[in-house]
Parts: C-alpha cells; structure tokens; sequence
C-alpha cells in the first residue's frame, strides 16, 4: 500500500470515528433534554430546524453545535453532512421529522 493510500485511508478513518461522535454527542444531549425536561421528541425536532421548514438542514445542525460548543469551524459543516446522509432518506440533504424519530 502507498504512502498515498495510507494517507486518505487514515483521514477518511478519521472522519468515521469524528462522525460517530458527532452523533453520539448529538443523540446522548437530546436523550438527556429529553428525560431531564420531559420534552416530547416533536419539541426537540423543533429546536433544532430552527427556520421551521419541516426539515433539519447542515445549516439547523452547525448553529446548533456552534452556540452549544462555543465557536466551531468549517470543517464542522463536512461531519455534519455526513450526519444527515446517515439519516436523510429523500436526498434533500435534509432530515425530515420521520427520518428524525425512525
């Protein structure tokens, strides 16, 4: 294996594992909102797609990391989109309310 090879196979290893905990992050924070709120997983949806759209944009997800973690950078946008590919079932690029609560 070239140097090359080895290169892209150990950022894009990096990338899986930062995406994992990205949405672990994500899913423990709501979990714990959740219980410790009693907020129904509607309300949750709501806080999150902020413009109100129906749907849960890379733009919803980095302003809420970015006020939740105190700054963030671009390369955030890129875990993020690989976050909703995981969930986003239309190709919108969005996670609708469904592919929120399946």
């Amino acid at each position: 294996m070239s140097y090359e090879t080895q290169d892209i196979f150990k950022r894009l290893l990096r990338a899986h594992l930062n995406l994992e905990q990205a949405h672990e992050y994500l899913r423990q924070r709501l979990a714990k909102i959740r219980l410790t709120e009693a907020w129904s997983v509607e309300d949750l949806f709501k806080i999150v797609d902020r413009d109100e759209n129906g749907s849960i944009s890379v733009y919803d997800l980095e302003r809420l990391i970015i006020e939740h973690k105190k700054g963030g950078s671009r390369s955030l946008v890129e875990e993020i989109e690989l976050v909703i590919a995981m969930y986003d079932r239309t190709g919108y690029h969005k996670i609708t309310f469904k592919d929120f609560t399946d």
